[in-house]
């Protein structure tokens, strides 16, 4: 689209320049040329016009279990905070390809209690939310914010 700008543009300087020495016939090839430019223009414009325009959801208030696997559905983001003085001393929130934490990457960590985070996870990847496995309480909040059209 950006050359058909510059053509666009180009074509409207020589129209301008040569006006007074080109003859009728050149005018008007370059006048249609122009046209059909500016008529290519207008629907690349309404292509991008018709896009979906991409929103964040609402928070999703389900009730996530601690080191379990999710499925986005979605883009999305992934938020974890503990919370109160049973949380536990850290966690994290990890993402995958896949549900058996395959090259799994650690997108974040959060240390101690009234701390939090988020993490990005592409729509088809898998998201969990990790704590030691001698944390026994619920002091994690875990929220997903998907992104929609």
């Amino acid at each position: 689209m950006k050359k058909q700008i510059i053509s666009v543009f180009l074509v409207v300087g020589v129209l301008v320049s040569a006006n007074s020495f080109a003859g009728e016939k050149e005018n008007e090839v370059l006048i249609n040329y122009l046209l059909d430019e500016i008529t290519k223009l207008k629907g690349e414009v309404d292509k991008l016009k018709s896009k979906p325009h991409i929103k964040f959801g609402d928070w999703v208030y389900s009730i996530y279990e601690l080191n379990k696997f999710y499925k986005a559905e979605t883009d999305g983001f992934v938020s974890a905070y503990t919370r109160t003085n049973n949380a536990p001393n850290s966690a994290e929130i990890k993402s995958a390809h896949d549900n058996k934490g395959t090259s799994e990457i650690i997108c974040t960590k959060i240390q101690g209690r009234y701390d939090g985070s988020v993490c990005p996870v592409k729509k088809g990847h898998y998201w969990r939310v990790t704590v030691p496995e001698s944390y026994k309480g619920n002091g994690v909040n875990i929220r997903w914010m998907p992104i929609t059209d």
